[in-house]
């Protein structure tokens, strides 16, 4: 009696893991996906942050949000992927950074990435990027460099996505400087200010 519950423990393992690896070979044949993990720049030491969220927490996200707030849930159960890393920027290396996240925008031009924000401060660089598929967003990617805080912050959301709702969807998943990118650029600033 041993040896089934042995092979049925072996075979479900092994379906899950050709699930969770047909679910990920799914994100990264969206058209909405960019691979941010590969980043020339950066050692392994580098990385301080990597968010990774998948399809089936943001589902569960979405179902738990439906009640109180139905209208984020329908915005997060459009979603397949949330991807943000965030690595430091070694003082001399930051205009080295700054042109390869300029290189790493212009590639997605070419690719069919339209600019939708572009951040140009005296210490800070950063564009956000949207796929589209006909008129509907499938797709966010967004590249940062602050020189003062000495971090680039790379972010992608795969998945339909409604404009009007990345501030609200930066905040369900903490992505602060999304929010306050997309805000800060999205409102014009008075000259006084």
């Amino acid at each position: 009696m041993e040896r089934p519950k042995t092979f049925m423990l072996v075979l479900a393992a092994a379906l899950a893991l050709s699930l969770t690896a047909a679910a990920q070979t799914g994100v990264t044949g969206e058209s909405g996906f960019v691979d941010f993990s590969r980043q020339p720049l950066f050692d392994d030491d580098a990385l301080v942050i990597h968010v990774s969220v998948k399809d089936p927490m943001i589902q569960l996200v979405a179902e738990a949000t439906r009640e109180n707030d139905p209208e984020l849930a329908e915005v997060l159960s459009q979603l397949k992927a949330v991807e943000v890393l965030v690595f430091d920027v070694d003082e001399g290396a930051s205009d080295a950074v700054r042109r390869d996240i300029t290189r790493q925008a212009r590639e997605l031009q070419k690719l069919g990435w339209t600019e939708a924000v572009s951040i140009l401060l005296r210490d800070a660089r950063g564009s956000v990027f949207l796929r589209f598929e006909g008129k509907v967003p499938v797709g966010l990617a967004a590249l940062y460099h602050d020189a003062k805080s000495h971090e680039a912050v790379f972010v992608n959301i795969v998945g339909r996505i409604e404009p009007a709702q990345i501030g609200r969807l930066a905040a369900k998943f903490e992505l602060d400087l999304l929010s306050e990118a997309v805000r800060g650029q999205m409102t014009p600033k008075k000259d006084d200010e």
